[in-house]
């Protein structure tokens, strides 16, 4: 099916022509042949782990962004939107094709890894570099996406951006989880440190995967419906639920159904809040979500709305669940529903300031304003004396539920205004 895939097949015989092919083994032979001269199989296996590292992650996660933000600077992404190519096809064509030269030589890393036996204490090495890799890519290659949906027109700094994101995620904790003789029970399920991560990353690629996906179904004008964030929540909720007991240790049923509620709500708010952040704003979709919904046109509204408000009730309904279950002596509902407010209030203040005459650099002066309140307005206060008043800034409702619920549900009616003020302004 892949060589059956015309975007893919133009990637391929762009990306390996006859010199590059006989490049690559000329280059990596000789790096081979002196890791084995330093240490044998051991040596020959930490030279082809950190030239794969550098030619899948490194360099992998630059082509991957570079497939797409080439055709935008050369003005071809407009004409390959019109060209007939399906979300799928085109995102394994630009995903995969255009990072196959950066594959080619890291399969031989790979191999000659995998051949040698892999690093010491650890066998699995070129399967972890194998996921790293696709993992690595496919969030550069949604990042930039991301980007691009936010401001047309790709800039080089952030092909760079997207890069960095890709190398970052690619970081592995595995090593040092290993140091400590770190085990994860998951769900009943033994994994020690190296077992949990490459897992994890497994799990993770292929939601990375399903999200280039859906934001190159976006970009293609395809109508979806949010039923695969809502199944991304429910991921979110079952996967940090298995960790409870491993970080906090062994609780009473009571206790650690609490803390996986907990964990899971506030995984929930941050993913929430970023997807609010990075989604695009446009008045006229918002208008056209408020015209389908009171035309009571449900299918066409859902395919409409933003991802994210489809998840609030999901979120919301976590924390509820999550506050039934705690002792009678912690305050866990206020402070709760405190994040739950500040979440809302959050949102709301993105779209007001983007939704403005300036919306260019709206996401830019949204940060801004979310930095001075939630670091400077509280240092201020705290200079003042009048600590009290910190719930009305910080998601702290279990420290002060009074100030700390009223406090972000006036900023929340307050931005509510704001916002809806968009509406009036523009035709």
């Amino acid at each position: 099916m892949t060589f059956s895939n015309p975007e893919f097949r133009r990637n391929l015989l762009l990306e390996l022509s006859t010199q590059r092919l006989i490049i690559m083994p000329l280059v990596l032979l000789p790096l081979f042949l002196l890791g084995w001269t330093w240490g044998e199989a051991v040596g020959a296996a930490s030279v082809a782990q950190t030239a794969g590292w550098a030619l899948l992650v490194f360099w992998g996660t630059r082509l991957a962004v570079d497939s797409l933000s080439a055709e935008v600077q050369a003005k071809t992404w407009d004409g390959q939107r019109l060209s007939g190519i399906g979300p799928v096809t085109m995102t394994v064509g630009k995903l995969f094709g255009g990072t196959i030269y950066a594959w080619y030589g890291g399969v031989m890393c790979l191999a000659v890894s995998a051949l040698a036996g892999g690093l010491d204490g650890d066998r699995l090495a070129a399967l972890r570099l194998l996921i790293t890799g696709f993992f690595a890519q496919a969030v550069a290659f949604w990042f930039g996406m991301i980007q691009l949906r936010l401001r047309p027109g790709s800039m080089r700094f952030q092909v760079t951006f997207a890069q960095i994101v890709g190398i970052l995620v690619s970081a592995q904790a595995a090593p040092l989880l290993g140091f400590v003789d770190f085990t994860v029970d998951w769900y009943g399920i033994g994994f020690d440190a190296y077992g949990f991560v490459l897992f994890s990353t497994i799990l993770f690629t292929l939601w990375a995967w399903v999200a280039c996906w859906r934001l190159m179904r976006a970009d293609l004008r395809y109508q979806s419906y949010p039923f695969v964030w809502l199944a991304f929540l429910a991921f979110l909720v079952i996967y940090f639920g298995g960790v409870t007991e491993t970080i906090f240790g062994n609780f009473e049923n009571a206790g650690t159904n609490m803390m996986r509620g907990a964990i899971a709500f506030h995984v929930l708010v941050f993913v929430t809040w970023f997807a609010a952040l990075v989604e695009p704003k446009n008045i006229v979709r918002l208008r056209q979500v408020g015209y389908r919904w009171r035309q009571r046109d449900w299918r066409r509204a859902l395919t409409e709305v933003p991802p994210f408000v489809v998840g609030l009730p999901v979120v919301l309904s976590v924390g509820i669940a999550t506050a039934l279950t705690r002792p009678d002596h912690l305050p866990l509902g206020a402070q709760l529903l405190s994040l739950f407010l500040f979440l809302l209030r959050d949102i709301l203040l993105v779209y007001f300031v983007v939704l403005g005459p300036n919306a260019r650099r709206g996401h830019g002066a949204a940060l801004i304003f979310l930095l001075v309140l939630y670091l400077l307005a509280p240092a201020l206060i705290a200079d003042t004396g009048a600590a009290r008043l910190m719930p009305f800034f910080i998601p702290a409702g279990g420290v002060d539920p009074v100030v700390g619920l009223i406090g972000p549900a006036v900023q929340v009616i307050g931005f509510g205004i704001l916002f809806a003020s968009r509406f009036r302004d523009r035709p």
